[in-house]
């Protein structure tokens, strides 16, 4: 029975370190969504797609305006954000690289 313990403590200690060391290579991008008066905008969509695979994760801004999408691959991405009454912000060209955590503020036009 010490073993069959000893086995699965093992089996998690490796899984946690091979999770924490895939993190470790991805980066993150993060930012606040404010209107044009400065006031944060809840609920606004916020989508990263890279531009090689075309693999697109989303988001969506908390009761702050502030979003967070993390475990992106380094690359080139491409940042949509959308919300109901204002335009479309679109910003490309961002090129993440290892472990760095990008910001990007968008300010939102009606």
């Amino acid at each position: 029975m010490a073993f069959r313990q000893l086995a699965l403590v093992l089996f998690f200690v490796i899984l946690t370190a091979a999770r924490a060391a895939a993190q470790q290579d991805a980066a993150t991008v993060t930012g606040e969504v404010t209107d044009p008066s400065g006031a944060v905008v809840p609920g606004a969509t916020v989508t990263v797609s890279n531009v090689s695979t075309g693999i697109a994760l989303t988001t969506v801004t908390n009761a702050s305006g502030l979003y967070t999408l993390p475990g992106l691959r380094p690359g080139e991405y491409i940042v949509l954000i959308e919300a109901p009454g204002f335009s479309k912000f679109i910003r490309t060209g961002i090129t993440l690289q290892v472990a760095q955590v990008a910001r990007l503020d968008a300010a939102m036009q009606a």
